[in-house]
């Protein structure tokens, strides 16, 4: 609080609170320096005396009542006794009494001043005010170009005076001071920085003066967003947009990329935004925000997406193989994107879709049984013999099959045996076989309709048989049966010997014929089965000399009959084993 002691006579009299009530005594003719604080009820005189510390400060000691005294030593004499703020109601109840002379002067003449000068008391009032202290405004951030509207409030109003300071900048020549409680200002930031006005606070209160206050503005600038990168990419390429961005940092970018918006926090400057556009896309700018002020927006990019082709390429390969393309090998089923760098029109990647099938090699295992005499054709092969084989086949799609052939020819059917009995007049012949070769057991079939592998009661004549085996392979067999009448062979008219008997075939068969005349005799040769093999006659004269003839024999082995005619038609038969 500060309150004035207003002047009286000659001399000035200031009375100044701060804090605790202190009081300066200002005559500086007689050497009283002006405006020395001292604290409540200390006194001090001309020669400089130092302040007494172990007074109370709350009333004047010494020479209160009188002034007489040492004449070399002049004093200011009143009591004051101190009031504190609170109990300070009004302008009557501080008020102050001091003793002077006649002449308001203090020790004019030091040495004469208490004897000649007559002592009065000097009435004087203060002003009890409050402190004038300012409701200071917080520090505050603006857009620029935004206004500031300001009433400014203190502890002493209506009365109150306010005075600001406005520093514009750090130059202290750059500030602007106005008396008023109104603060109306427009600050336009054209930085791109925050740029921050000071505002220094006094105030007053008749003749109280208030502390010094200040508070802050800081403007932000208009944040600016610009977009740049035009260009015409290829499908699956990387486009770069420029942003750059104007004012204070950081920044909040809403962007649109074709319909869809996104939101970006930047603190850079410049700034890449990078994208894959599938298709043509337009990035521009929507809104922009810096210490949430809004900004201005302007420019785009546009991104032309150049698109990517294909094409669809089926190829076949076989297990094992493989299928060099584009100078890359594929060995296995599936479908391969093959990219081809600036392979389209446009210049840019196209893609080879590559569907690849491999077809499997087969490998095939078979038994083949096959009829003595046939034969089995494999690809470009024929087999007639019994062995294992293995042939590689082409598939219908040119891929190996391979096949392992096991392969059986079966030995031919054969008679083993065949005994065959001429018709002893009636019907007592008999055909009984043994078949060997083929794969068994065996069917037959006779062409008089028997099935089983012994007729009996056989007429003279031919008698076949069609023999069948379990695979189905078949052989034919033919035989014959004469008639043996009991007169007829009994009546042969010749006496023979066949020798060697049995014979192999490297040796001839002969016979040594006896006959009492001469004659023509007749001779065939059968199978068993009853075809004829070889035929002829001899003639043989008749006497005491035996006639050795040869008869030729096939030159395989099994059992024949030799028959033997004479000239009135009686034969015999010997059955002959060619080994």
């Amino acid at each position: 609080m500060l309150s004035v002691l207003l002047p009286y006579g000659y001399g000035n009299w200031n009375w100044i609170i701060k804090d605790v009530v202190r009081y300066n005594l200002n005559n500086s003719f007689n050497g009283l320096t002006s405006q020395k604080p001292m604290p409540a009820g200390w006194y001090f005189t001309n020669n400089l005396t130092p302040f007494p510390n172990n007074f109370t400060p709350d009333s004047t000691q010494g020479d209160g009542l009188n002034c007489f005294g040492d004449q070399l030593v002049w004093q200011v004499c009143f009591k004051l006794k101190v009031r504190s703020l609170n109990s300070c109601n009004g302008y009557s109840d501080c008020s102050i009494k001091m003793k002077t002379y006649s002449d308001g002067e203090i020790g004019k003449k030091s040495t004469i001043a208490c004897l000649e000068d007559l002592q009065v008391v000097f009435n004087a009032s203060m002003y009890c005010c409050t402190d004038p202290a300012i409701f200071v405004p917080s520090d505050m951030t603006v857009c620029s170009g935004v206004p500031i509207d300001i009433t400014l409030q203190g502890t002493g109003d209506p009365f109150q005076d306010y005075n600001y300071t406005l520093v514009k900048s750090s130059d202290s020549s750059d500030f602007i001071t106005r008396n008023t409680k109104f603060i109306r200002d427009t600050f336009v930031n054209l930085t791109d920085s925050l740029k921050t006005y000071t505002y220094n606070l006094t105030s007053s209160l008749y003749s109280c003066k208030g502390g010094f206050d200040q508070f802050k503005v800081t403007v932000v600038p208009t944040p600016r967003a610009l977009f740049s990168g035009n260009a015409s990419i290829c499908q699956g390429d990387t486009a770069f947009i420029r942003i750059k961005l104007n004012g204070a940092k950081p920044f909040s970018l809403v962007y649109k990329e074709n319909a869809a918006n996104d939101t970006l926090s930047l603190w850079d400057s410049v700034f890449i935004l990078k994208k894959v556009p599938l298709v043509n896309a337009l990035y521009k700018p929507v809104a922009i925000e810096s210490y949430g002020c809004s900004g201005l927006v302007q420019d785009s990019a546009r991104i032309t997406v150049k698109l990517h082709s294909f094409t669809d390429r089926d190829e076949q390969i076989c297990s094992g193989d493989s299928l060099l393309f584009l100078g890359n090998y594929y060995r296995n089923d599936g479908v391969y994107a093959i990219p081809i760098v600036g392979g389209n029109a446009e210049g840019c990647d196209s893609t080879v879709r590559l569907r690849l099938t491999t077809y499997p090699t087969y490998r095939n295992g078979i038994e083949r049984r096959l009829c003595f005499g046939d034969a089995l054709t494999v690809g470009t092969h024929t087999y007639s013999t019994s062995g294992m084989y293995t042939d590689t086949l082409s598939t219908i799609h040119q891929c190996d099959s391979i096949v392992d052939l096991t392969l059986i020819i079966n030995d031919s059917i054969k008679v083993q045996r065949a005994n065959i009995m001429p018709d002893i007049q009636p019907a007592r012949g008999s055909i009984d076989l043994s078949i060997a070769g083929g794969f068994g057991p065996y069917q037959y079939q006779w062409n008089s309709g028997a099935l089983s592998p012994i007729i009996t009661n056989l007429a003279e004549g031919i008698y076949s048989v069609t023999v069948t085996d379990a695979i189905g392979c078949s052989n034919v067999f033919t035989f014959m049966v004469g008639t043996i009448a009991t007169t007829n062979i009994a009546d042969v008219k010749f006496a023979y010997k066949v020798f060697p008997n049995p014979i192999n075939t490297s040796q001839e068969l002969r016979i040594r014929i006896l006959s009492d005349f001469n004659q023509k005799i007749r001779w065939k040769l059968t199978a068993i089965d009853g075809r004829s093999i070889e035929e002829g006659h001899w003639m043989i004269n008749g006497g005491t000399l035996a006639t050795t003839e040869v008869v030729p024999i096939p030159k395989v082995s099994g059992l024949f009959f030799l028959h033997l005619f004479d000239e009135l038609g009686h034969f015999k038969v010997e059955k002959v084993r060619i080994e």
